[in-house]
């Protein structure tokens, strides 16, 4: 009720009170760090409704709390589908709604993980209930004169019944000390009752609303509207029935709605109203090759869908990893963004395998070629202009010396397949590589995981 106050009361100093004007309002005081006044209910004799929360603090003649009502688990004998108390509750373990309670002010208070989870879930519903049982206090105390606590067996459309929570039943219990009257209590209905009393509101079809207050249609224009479309009607005798003025006013209208709806059908009609995104200016080699290979479209690079981590993904960054870390003698964690065909790996000693079938191609001896700055050219990342004005960014995975005074360009392969867009990718290799050094360089696959290796130029 009182965000439902500040916003009836709000009136800027400037402009207009507008949607956008209230949240900047808010955000500033979000800024400021400066809380709502709270909203103090109005001393005149009425109904005060309102949360357990809003009324702390605050004292009432006349107080009822309704609906301390759920249903009780005839295996654990603990209150489910309750409504007060609300032992609805999240586990901080597995809940990402959850703030973990070690990270919170009062973990000392709160319940403590120590291995098992079942024990620890009952130790969380058993700090909701403690919590409710403190919201069901601070209600109980509203009361000056008279306390009405009530519950019942059926809510609404359940197709299952509650009944007094243990909170009412605690209350109850006082009556044999005289502190509390139980006016009644009811037996429970085999079925809901909500169901016979609204049995009489239903009907089929629905009475016409729309425009049950236009002069013109006594049924409602939504029934003249449906007469219409089904051809029951013409919009020709509507109109007779309008003044001159009326029925030039609604010609006007109606030639520019169908203009409108012109518009639209010749859009759809033209390449089915979808129009191929523009491929964006900066996209990496991976992506390029799969544009020219036909394995991707526009729309998968303007609307990129999230692909789920893989044990081969992450088995092959790794592996990169280690090769770098013994080419260069530091290690970085790469980015990796090659053109794998990773599949499920699950043999144990993987990594290993595969760094001894990299010894075996003669790698481990070979020399790592250096940039013009010294820099070696291992895992080494490019930027690339194509004659369209596309830029392209990758990485090479290795740049070796051979014998004869030229380059070799490696990219190692983790994937459990030859990539079928093997040509294209070294391609772009070669021709990042060419901008920085003379000659046309040597490239090469080679598959850690198998036996095979392919070069070229």
């Amino acid at each position: 009720s009182n965000f439902l106050d500040q916003v009836a009361s709000f009136a800027p100093v400037e402009g207009e009170a507008s949607l956008r004007s209230f949240i900047a309002y808010l955000d500033a005081a979000e800024d400021a760090e400066e809380t709502l006044e709270a909203t103090q209910p109005a001393d005149q004799d009425s109904v005060k409704l309102m949360t357990v929360h809003s009324a702390k603090g605050l004292e009432f003649e006349c107080v009822f709390v309704p609906s301390v009502a759920s249903a009780i688990s005839k295996s654990s004998g603990e209150p489910v589908y309750s409504i007060f108390p609300n032992t609805r509750s999240s586990n901080p373990l597995t809940s990402y709604a959850e703030l973990p309670y070690e990270v919170r002010e009062d973990a000392e208070h709160l319940p403590k993980f120590k291995g098992k989870l079942t024990d620890f879930q009952k130790a969380v519903r058993e700090r909701v209930i403690e919590d409710e049982r403190r919201l069901f206090y601070v209600a109980l105390t509203r009361a000056k004169q008279r306390l009405h606590v009530s519950a019942s067996w059926w809510y609404g459309r359940d197709k299952v019944s509650k009944g007094p929570s243990p909170f009412w039943s605690e209350v109850a219990t006082l009556a044999e000390s005289g502190l509390v009257e139980v006016i009644s209590e009811a037996e429970c209905p085999d079925e809901n009752p909500m169901f016979d009393a609204m049995e009489d509101r239903r009907k089929w079809p629905p009475a016409p609303r729309a425009g049950l207050d236009d002069p013109l249609f006594a049924d409602g224009w939504g029934r003249a509207a449906d007469a219409v479309t089904s051809g029951t009607v013409l919009i020709e005798q509507l109109l007779a029935d309008l003044t001159p003025q009326e029925s030039a006013e609604a010609t006007a209208l109606i030639e520019a709605h169908a203009n409108d709806l012109g518009l639209i059908a010749a859009a759809v009609s033209d390449g089915d109203g979808v129009t191929e995104p523009q491929i964006p200016d900066i996209i990496s080699a991976t992506s390029y090759v799969a544009l020219e290979n036909g394995d991707i479209t526009a729309w998968d690079l303007v609307r990129p869908l999230p692909s789920r981590p893989t044990y081969a993904r992450r088995l092959g960054t790794e592996v990169h990893r280690l090769i770098e870390e013994r080419q260069r003698g530091i290690s970085p964690y790469p980015d990796e963004s090659e053109l794998d065909e990773p599949a499920q790996v699950t043999e144990p000693g993987k990594i290993a395998q595969m760094l001894r079938r990299w010894e075996e191609l003669g790698y481990a001896d070979r020399t790592i070629a250096t940039l013009p700055s010294a820099e070696p050219m291992i895992e080494l990342p490019f930027v690339m202009k194509t004659e369209s004005g596309q830029i392209i960014r990758g990485r090479i995975d290795a740049v070796y010396e051979t014998e004869d005074g030229g380059l070799e360009i490696v990219d190692w392969k983790t994937g459990a397949g030859i990539p079928s867009s093997r040509s294209g990718q070294l391609k772009i290799y070669g021709r990042a590589l060419q901008h920085v050094v003379s000659g046309e360089p040597r490239t090469t696959f080679a598959l850690l995981a198998g036996d095979w290796e392919e070069s070229g130029r």
